[in-house]
């Protein structure tokens, strides 16, 4: 649907944009964690947390990245006024209401996923901390909104060496909240390593959920990179080892969505109905996989032969 930039504000080099419906539509509802896909010119698709506390207008945060693949870049040159081309919200990164407690954690643009979680669990009455870690004040995006609202739950940490006190604040932190305490963390790989790793010492593997803006190195090269066969809607596909299923289903002309190319999106995401497959990607959790979810930009196989079939999902 297209959808019109209503207001812009920068904080650093983070873009904080508004966005309304045109006249006569509405904006779909969306829950804590949502993202929306923004198609730009020469086709290139991209993913943006959602923030908003309004819900005639969707808000993103887009950072812009030194080495931007085309993304960031053309949405930092967008006017207010101008169309953008979106979905509707998908949530790879959905807030699980049952704990007794939350320690929402975040870095720089990992603020946006999070600060829509915060408002929702301050809505419901529940028990949480928020940790925000930024290069300043100044460049922390949605600030002084966060220190208004969640005063008594915000623990800010600023400056160029915030990331040598993280270990210690997780542990004390951590040491101190129930079994059932959930984390969800969201910013630059290494960060969310970090407290992913801290988080594990408390809480158990299912408690600590994140959302990865990039690809980690390790996961992408997990096992053996080995040529195999998809079966695909009654068709037979050879995927060499330099290539990827979605690679070879583009030059057979298979539409399939995609964006990232990377596996941390979940456009591309299929379903294994046969097979043993070597899961590489970034956004789908444990159990999305045992589910047969199956990212064909960057997963493979350990069987020779793997069947797929397209996920049916509202878009």
């Amino acid at each position: 649907m297209k959808v019109t930039v209503s207001q812009i504000q920068h904080t650093g080099d983070i873009a904080i944009m508004s966005l309304q419906p045109k006249s006569g539509t509405t904006l779909a509802p969306y829950e804590p964690g949502a993202h929306i896909d923004i198609t730009l010119d020469q086709g290139i698709i991209r993913q943006y947390s959602l923030c908003s506390a309004d819900s005639n207008e969707y808000r993103i945060a887009v950072k812009l990245e030194p080495d931007s693949r085309g993304g960031s870049k053309a949405l930092h040159q967008i006017k207010v006024g101008e169309e953008l081309e979106i979905s509707e919200p998908r949530n790879n990164f959905e807030l699980d209401y049952h704990a007794s407690f939350y320690v929402l954690i975040a870095a720089g643009v990992g603020i946006a996923p999070i600060y829509s979680m915060a408002r929702s669990l301050k809505a419901r009455g529940a028990k949480y901390t928020l940790l925000y870690f930024a290069r300043s004040e100044e460049q922390a995006a949605f600030f002084d909104e966060l220190a208004q609202e969640h005063q008594d739950a915000l623990i800010p940490v600023f400056g160029s060496g915030r990331r040598d006190v993280q270990p210690a604040l997780y542990r004390r932190l951590l040491s101190q909240s129930p079994d059932d305490t959930a984390v969800y963390v969201c910013g630059p790989t290494g960060f969310m390593d970090t407290a992913r790793s801290v988080a594990a010492e408390f809480l158990a593997k299912e408690r600590i959920h994140y959302e990865a803006f990039e690809a980690d190195p390790e996961v992408l090269h997990r096992g053996e990179t080995l040529s195999f066969v998809v079966k695909f809607e009654g068709e037979t596909y050879e995927i060499p080892a330099d290539q990827s299923v979605l690679s070879v289903f583009d030059a057979e002309d298979i539409p399939v969505l995609s964006s990232c190319e990377e596996g941390t999106c979940g456009n591309c995401v299929m379903r294994v109905v046969g097979g043993e497959p070597l899961h590489r990607d970034s956004v789908l959790s444990d159990q999305q996989h045992k589910d047969g979810y199956f990212a064909t930009c960057v997963s493979r196989a350990t069987s020779p032969e793997l069947h797929l079939e397209r996920i049916n999902r509202r878009r």
